[in-house]
């Protein structure tokens, strides 16, 4: 044991490079992260925060909601920690995840996770949206308090008013 130095750090950051081969009945196989870091975690979660949001906006939160939210973050964790390729359009992404999840390699990849690194994702995901809900708690005042303001603009900021007014 000695004092911990950068080349440590990078000598155990190499872990997350490392990759397992998933051989399947049929022949085919896959290439799976044996370890997730922190980074690729985040860009996992983001993608699927991206997808949802893009959902929301483009109109088909119904193919999202016919998921059950625990299989869809399955499938952006195959995304993101396996060589398996999906389109980057996010309808035809959710289509793509539908598809896997009928065949039998879908639990066969899962299965081949470390239950470990699993467990690590999830504590991740818990963390920030218990991060997003204290946020969110904490700008209600704020908002509160900006449309309060608002409402009484022209009592606070009688000056501003009258110079509107005059255009």
């Amino acid at each position: 044991m000695g004092q911990l130095n950068l080349n440590k750090i990078k000598s155990e950051n190499s872990k997350y490079e490392e990759k397992t081969k998933i051989d399947f009945e049929d022949g085919t196989y896959l290439h799976i992260y044996k370890h997730f870091s922190n980074s690729k975690i985040k860009q996992v979660f983001d993608n699927f925060a991206k997808v949802a949001e893009e959902a929301k906006v483009k109109n088909f939160e119904k193919e999202l909601n016919s998921f059950n939210w625990m299989d869809l973050l399955t499938c952006f964790i195959i995304e993101g920690f396996t060589d398996l390729e999906f389109s980057k359009a996010s309808k035809a992404k959710l289509k793509e995840f539908k598809i896997l999840m009928e065949t039998d390699y879908y639990n066969k990849i899962v299965e081949s996770f470390e239950q470990k690194e699993l467990e690590k994702f999830m504590v991740k995901v818990a963390e920030s949206i218990k991060l997003y809900q204290t946020l969110q708690n904490e700008m209600q005042p704020v908002k509160q308090q900006v449309m309060n303001i608002n409402k009484k603009k022209d009592i606070l900021f009688p000056e501003a008013t009258k110079k509107v007014e005059k255009k």
